[in-house]
């Protein structure tokens, strides 16, 4: 088979892989789209392409880092190529749409890849090349995989948003009062001709956000203040804080950076190295009471996003169960399987006692769901 219909087919899987939502019309119209552009044109070849399987923005630099690893050969190949490969995708096209396949094989068939989005998945199992930037595992991350995170960081805020307004508009719904109701009806031979309803008013907790930014959870915490901050309009107020092993208030810095520039302005600004220098949740709890505990009221949710590994330096739960005692709910949102919370230097089994609950953020997927919850 000619080489870029080739690349087209393994193309389209190593979107589906990399998390892209392709459905099978979006294939039939990216297909259509091919047979009415000038293929010596690379520039319309493209956008056929992403205008026809990239319907949310911030998918576009996840394909456009696949698009040129499988069509950098593009502007080499002669017009007479094209042109085969042109009638070989008319004629897969015509039987596509006539439901049925050639003996040859062409690029439609499901041989080489399914109108079905899941059908992809036996071919990651075989040949994992990309992962899927929202299930892959923060630990042990290339960066490349991480800045792959970060293209696609806007699509999730927006989808949590979206979760958090349909969950804010199911508690706000109103509930019929069926005493008044009734009360009323009196007056009317009993025809409850006014309808009288409870409407549910949820106070909006006020945040306090505590982050572990050291080495061990670095890319995982700037994730979590990132998407935390984006929500921001859900709550009454939200405040951010930064430790290693001593605590910082970083929400100023949240305002005034961008995603992109974050994890930078934090590390340079943020005075969250102490005596040590290394991770210790004692040392932080107790720096972030003495000079931030006024914050805590019963309004206050605490959001703590840590692996809970203290260097074997004394866990201190007792400052956490001090926290506790002050605020609404502690939720705790930790990067690891619970398999590994007893293991090692972790202190997680100590501190989940104070805690309302906790969460496994193993990935952007695991982060988000744990956030929608709140």
């Amino acid at each position: 088979m000619a080489a870029l219909l080739d690349d087209l087919t393994s193309f389209i899987n190593d979107l589906r892989q990399a998390g892209i939502p392709i459905a099978a019309s979006q294939l039939d119209d990216c297909f259509r789209s091919l047979l009415l552009v000038d293929w010596s044109l690379e520039p319309a070849f493209h956008a056929a392409i992403s205008s026809t399987l990239v319907k949310d923005a911030a998918w576009l630099p996840v394909f456009e880092e696949i698009y040129g690893r499988h069509f950098y050969h593009f502007s080499q190949q002669n017009q007479a190529a094209r042109d085969r490969e042109l009638h070989a995708l008319r004629n897969g096209l015509q039987n596509r749409i006539n439901g049925t396949g050639s003996q040859s094989g062409s690029v439609l068939e499901a041989g080489q890849f399914s109108r079905n989005p899941d059908a992809c998945q036996v071919r990651r199992n075989q040949s994992p090349r990309l992962k899927n930037p929202i299930t892959q595992d923060f630990y042990g991350a290339t960066w490349e995989e991480i800045r792959r995170m970060e293209a696609v960081f806007p699509l999730l805020a927006r989808r949590l948003a979206t979760r958090m307004v349909k969950k804010r508009r199911r508690n706000q719904n109103a509930q019929l009062d069926y005493r008044r109701t009734m009360r009323y009806s009196l007056s009317t031979g009993g025809v409850p001709l006014n309808l009288f309803v409870n409407k549910r008013e949820r106070e909006k907790p006020v945040i306090v956000a505590l982050c572990d930014v050291s080495d061990s959870c670095l890319h995982y915490s700037f994730f979590s203040l990132a998407l935390v901050h984006s929500l921001e309009r859900f709550f009454r107020q939200v405040r951010s804080f930064a430790f290693i092993d001593q605590t910082d208030e970083v929400t100023s810095l949240l305002k005034q950076s961008n995603f992109s520039n974050l994890r930078s302005q934090v590390l340079l600004n943020a005075d969250t190295v102490g005596d040590s220098g290394y991770t210790d949740y004692g040392a932080a709890w107790a720096s972030f009471l003495a000079k931030y505990g006024d914050c805590l009221t019963p309004r206050t949710t605490v959001l703590i996003f840590g692996d809970g590994r203290t260097n074997w330096f004394p866990s201190r739960s007792d400052l956490l169960k001090e926290i506790k005692s002050r605020v609404r709910k502690v939720y705790w949102m930790v990067p690891e399987t619970e398999d590994d919370w007893a293991k090692g230097d972790s202190s997680m089994e100590s501190y989940k006692k104070h805690c309302d609950q906790v969460f496994e953020c193993l990935n952007l997927d695991g982060l988000t769901r744990a956030l929608a919850q709140l």
